[in-house]
């Protein structure tokens, strides 16, 4: 997945081990077909409406620049757990955080 849509799912509150099942099943949050929504939805915790609002290239694209904004605004920079700049030692965490925020 793309650095915006691991900054994205942080954003909705998921962790490593959601995330790790998303990226086995999808490539991208677009990739998610419509039909399996609800089902995914439940597997994040994350409401249906959000998950349909987020997986539209509308949708992302509206949610991630209000992110972008919040971010810019402070000077906030971010690091995600597919970077390479990610603190390695992180990585050996079971619980690790998928985006750190600079």
């Amino acid at each position: 997945m793309e650095r915006e849509e691991i900054l994205l799912l942080s954003y909705l509150g998921i962790g490593i081990k959601k995330y790790s099942l998303l990226k086995e099943r999808y490539k991208s949050l677009l990739d998610i077909p419509k039909d399996e929504i609800t089902e995914v939805s439940k597997l994040l915790k994350v409401e249906q409406e959000t998950l349909i609002n987020i997986t539209s290239k509308e949708g992302f694209d509206s949610t991630l620049k209000s992110i972008t904004n919040i971010l810019s605004k402070y000077s906030i920079k971010f690091v995600t757990i597919e970077d390479k700049d990610y603190p390695s030692r992180l990585k050996d965490i079971n619980d690790r955080p998928i985006v750190l925020f600079l």
